[in-house]
Order: structure tokens, then C-alpha cells, then sequence
């Protein structure tokens, strides 16, 4: 998740990097002491979560918040609050549709309150989702299929949806993705930068949140997806109807949910 946060006091942006170094998925945040060098970085650069610091800010990051919030409309807002400036804080929330954490925080705090921003947004911009695993393997966004740049990435994902929530670790995955190559550094590096890939490229399809990401595993978060599979395995007799022998056709991993459907479907 590329991310910035905006604050004029450098002692009070330590706790921030501090939290999110123990957070896998916030590498590299940047910083900036106001709006008019982060603005000219998000033209650039774009992002995925801005952080304003209103202890530092003062109602000025509230206006801050309002005028990032009225460009991009799909990045997550958090702000940060003490005591002093937590009045300044709520209103916002409300209308920029964000989240705020409390000084002192803690990592866990931090990930909590990403999490309710990405909760918050995903509301107001709801998209219909739908992975389609009967065949060939697709993701598909408001009726528009996510053209993957990395293979990885989508074999990565079809992997998560086939397990239905279960957690995916980073061996199993590697296991499965570079069978025939060994689990050494390398290859957990690359692992890294797939996984990456494969978040960056669903965040900017406003499908970030499917992935629920612990460490060292990840996992599909299935109440935020429609998928045949899912349906097929809850009853739906019409998506029955669907199924014609063949499963995730990309990957030879998956022939063993297609033995299995087939048992299902004749008992």
C-alpha cells in the first residue's frame, strides 16, 4: 500500500513510522510538511492512503483532508488526533469518509484504524465483485475483468479464492507458485514483490480490501466477493446449471477441486 502522511512537526511523525515499520503492508511511507509538496507528489505519484497529522496541523489538515478528499475519491483518509485536536477530528470523518487514531497508538492501533478506513470507503464505493472459476479464472470489477500484469499476481489470487478463506502462507504459496524452485531468499523476495503486485493492482481496481493480509499469510475475505464456486458449493441451483467439467483451466494445482466438484455434484 503506497502511502504519505502530511504533518509539520517531524518528533510527532516518529510514532507513525514507528508503527507502520510492523506492518508489512505500508513499506516506505513518505512524508511531507504540507499540502503543497504532498499535492504535487500525489499528481505524480498517486497513493493509496494519505495520514494527516492534525496534532501538528490543526484545522488546517481538516481542510487538507477535504480538498485530497474532492480529487481522489478512493483513497483511504486517516488522521491523527490527541486530545487537543480531537474536536477538530469527527465532523471530518464523517464528511471525508475516513478514520482517526488517537495519540498514543500502538502498531496494532494503526492497522485497526487502516482497516476502518478501508471499511468506511468501501461503503461509499461499493463495487460488485465476482471471480469466476468455472473455466478459465477471472476477476471481474463492475463487469469488467482485471487485465493482471503479472501471471503471478493472478495465479496468486486464484489461489486465495479456491481456498475459501482459509489462510495461504507465504511457503504454501511459494510451493505452489515456483514448484520446482527451491524456498530460498530469492525466491521469497520475489514471493514479496508478487504479492505487492498483486494488492497494488486490486487496490487500484477498488478491490483492495478482498485480501486479508496477516503476517506471513493472506487470506480472501469471501463476504466481500460473489464467485460461482462459492455459490455452486452453497446450493444455487442455477449456477449449477454453470459448471461444465471444467475449473480454474490455468492451473494444474486446481484439478483436484475439479475431482472434488465432481463427487459433489453426484451425490
Amino acid at each position: 500500500m503506497k502511502s504519505i502522511i502530511i504533518g509539520n512537526c517531524e518528533d510527532q511523525l516518529a510514532p507513525f513510522f514507528n508503527a507502520a515499520a510492523k506492518l508489512d503492508y505500508l513499506p516506505d511511507p513518505k512524508s511531507f510538511p504540507g499540502l503543497d509538496e504532498a499535492w504535487r507528489y500525489l499528481q505524480s505519484n498517486g497513493a493509496d492512503m494519505v495520514v494527516l497529522d492534525i496534532n501538528s496541523l490543526g484545522e488546517l489538515g481538516i481542510k487538507m483532508g477535504t480538498q485530497i478528499r474532492s480529487v481522489y475519491h478512493d483513497v483511504r483518509l486517516l488522521y491523527i488526533t490527541g486530545a487537543e485536536t480531537y474536536h477538530y477530528v469527527l465532523e471530518a470523518v464523517r464528511v471525508n469518509v475516513g478514520a482517526y487514531i488517537l495519540i498514543p497508538y500502538t502498531a496494532e492501533d494503526l492497522d485497526y484504524a487502516i482497516k476502518a478506513s478501508d471499511l468506511f470507503l468501501n461503503k461509499k464505493n461499493k463495487k460488485h465483485i465476482f471471480a469466476r472459476t468455472f473455466g478459465y479464472f477471472d476477476l471481474f470489477v463492475d463487469d469488467t475483468p482485471i487485465p493482471f500484469r503479472s501471471s503471478k499476481a493472478k495465479e496468486l489470487l486464484a489461489m486465495l479464492i479456491d481456498r475459501q478463506g482459509g489462510i495461504v502462507t507465504s511457503d504454501q504459496a511459494i510451493g505452489t507458485l515456483w514448484e520446482n524452485r527451491a524456498n530460498d531468499e530469492m525466491t521469497q523476495s520475489l514471493y514479496s514483490k508478487v504479492g505487492r503486485s498483486l494488492q497494488n493492482q486490486l487496490d487500484e481496481a477498488g478491490a483492495g480490501h478482498i485480501i486479508i493480509l496477516s503476517r506471513g499469510s493472506r487470506s480472501i475475505s469471501v463476504d466481500s466477493i460473489d464467485c460461482d464456486l462459492y455459490r455452486l458449493l452453497n446450493g444455487d441451483k442455477e449456477v449449477k446449471h454453470m459448471y461444465f467439467g471444467q475449473y480454474m483451466m490455468d492451473y494444474s494445482w486446481a484439478e483436484y477441486r475439479q475431482a472434488g466438484l465432481e463427487r459433489f455434484l453426484t451425490n
